[in-house]
């Protein structure tokens, strides 16, 4: 009969095997396109202006605000006219001078939010993100 998987001598049909081994293989094809999805940069760049004032510190959420998702990596381009200090997530802070840009770049899609602060004056800072 077709409907029996195992002969009379215990020995199983071929077709049931090869299901199975199929079903293992598309497992490990899903598996293995969402490591890629995760991992890999989706490519696209934008531009985020920002104006930072005198002292405080603006802090931007891209989980909360546009693009609404964790960034592979972040441009910081300070167009002056003071210096800014600048934190991704919860990295040291480092200077970015006047005329100054400075990249944060990571492995992986991790960087959630950017801090910006001017000690004196203000500064315009222009953020390229790429998500």
């Amino acid at each position: 009969m077709a409907d029996k998987v195992e002969d009379k001598e215990g020995r199983v049909e071929p077709a049931p095997l090869e299901v199975a081994l199929l079903y293992k293989i598309l497992e490990a094809q899903r598996e293995t396109l969402t490591f890629i999805k995760d991992h890999t940069p989706e490519g696209v760049t934008e531009i985020v202006e920002k104006n930072v004032t005198t002292a405080s510190v603006t802090t931007i959420n891209f989980l909360r605000e546009y693009p609404y998702r964790k960034l592979f990596s972040v441009l910081i381009v300070n167009k002056g006219p003071s210096d800014v200090w600048a934190r991704i997530n919860n990295d040291k802070e480092q200077l970015v001078e006047d005329g100054e840009t400075i990249p944060f770049e990571k492995g992986k899609a991790i960087i959630e939010y950017a801090s910006l602060r001017v000690e004196t004056g203000s500064a315009e800072v222009r953020l390229v993100i790429k998500y």
